[in-house]
């Protein structure tokens, strides 16, 4: 079962009656303050003190979940059911966003009383002070960033009687670098699953350091039984950097290919503004010793990247971090390098006109480039 901090209100019955701010825009500024929430429907509010829904020591509990705070979006009329709901229940804290509604739905502008009462003593907040505004009423995980990082997902969730946390970096290009605050003394799992690998996060403190690049993503357990310790990467022994590229293109409606020699990395959109397809980047590397491990790193590639080491296709990596593992497709000497880039058709798409004519759409680079370099252990 999940693990949330806050509620808010669907704003399906208040779009009913007049404008009404969506709940995404609400959940896009929990998330990127690391708070987790419950949409909650009025209807659910109308079975207060009921089996699920109920007041107990000033916050709200829905179907079992503990929430600390209601979370009314900006709205003209406020629902009658979450109206009755807040105003019988004034220990329970609820924040407003951008406003104060204006009335109730359903009832007539002669009739104050029961909005007065849901709004007696109520707090309203901007909507880009929300989350910093629950972060200093101390509304937040157990677990949570030093500072917000919009770019870090956080889910919160429980089972057999063990916490567990989901991490990821939601960035395309950004590397997540911050400091975790724990909830308690003990060990943590560090689950990555991209690597396979367990290890037991290095806890000091209180707080622990963690690192992860875009698209990169960790499973933290509390109390974890034996997390296995990951296999020690080797040490270091240099890194290649190849500079001298043969690109071969091949465009989405073309037959022929078009080859360009000693090509430097850069993106392809900006010689080919519209080019939707594969693309090829031969290279040759010299390997002296074979190492144990010899990881390919790859800064930006757009969209999804395959590598073929000397004819050996290896597996695809379809997200960032753009890293494989070459070492056992390698042999001593010189080493043929394929790294096959493929993009979407959108850019393809992009030249055909719709009925409202030619798209607009803002379109990211293509192809490889940025840093790109072999690192070798021993």
């Amino acid at each position: 079962r999940g693990v949330f901090q806050a509620a808010v209100l669907y704003e399906a019955e208040a779009d009913w009656a007049g404008q009404t701010m969506r709940g995404y825009v609400i959940g896009k500024e929990l998330r990127n303050h690391q708070i987790d929430f419950l949409f909650v429907p009025a209807d659910i509010l109308s079975e207060s003190d009921g089996e699920l829904c109920s007041v107990k020591d000033g916050k709200l509990e829905i179907n079992k979940h503990t929430l600390s705070v209601l979370i009314i979006p900006e709205c003209e009329y406020l629902p009658s059911k979450a109206a009755s709901f807040i105003a019988r229940h004034p220990e329970l804290p609820v924040l407003y966003v951008n406003q104060l509604p204006k009335g109730i739905a359903g009832t007539l502008p002669e009739e104050p009383q029961e909005l007065l009462a849901a709004l007696k003593d109520r707090e309203c907040v901007p909507l880009e002070r929300l989350g910093a505004t629950l972060l200093e009423k101390n509304i937040r995980d157990d677990l949570y960033l030093s500072a917000p990082d919009a770019n870090l997902h956080q889910y919160h969730y429980q089972k057999d009687g063990k916490d567990y946390w989901f991490l990821m970096n939601a960035s395309l290009s950004a590397t997540v670098d911050t400091t975790l605050c724990l909830p308690k003394a003990g060990a943590f799992g560090c689950y990555d699953a991209r690597k396979d690998v367990s290890t037991e996060l290095e806890v000091k403190g209180g707080t622990a350091h963690l690192v992860l690049p875009p698209y990169g993503s960790v499973v933290l357990m509390a109390d974890p039984e034996g997390s296995a310790k990951n296999a020690e990467i080797g040490e270091l022994a240099g890194t290649l950097v190849p500079e001298d590229y043969e690109l071969e293109l091949k465009e989405i409606g073309k037959q022929e290919t078009e080859r360009i020699a000693h090509f430097s990395l850069s993106p392809v959109s900006t010689f080919k503004r519209d080019f939707s397809g594969e693309m090829i980047y031969r290279t040759t590397i010299q390997i002296d010793t074979l190492p144990k491990q010899a990881i390919l790193h790859a800064q930006y590639v757009y969209e999804c990247m395959t590598v073929c080491v000397n004819g050996t296709a290896l597996p695809s990596v379809l997200t960032p971090p753009y890293e494989l593992d070459l070492a056992a497709a390698l042999h001593e000497g010189a080493n043929e390098l394929e790294i096959h880039v493929v993009t979407t058709a959108l850019r393809d798409a992009n030249t055909k006109p719709g009925i409202f004519g030619k798209e607009r759409t803002i379109l990211e680079p293509t192809g490889m480039f940025g840093n790109v370099e072999i690192r070798l252990y021993k």
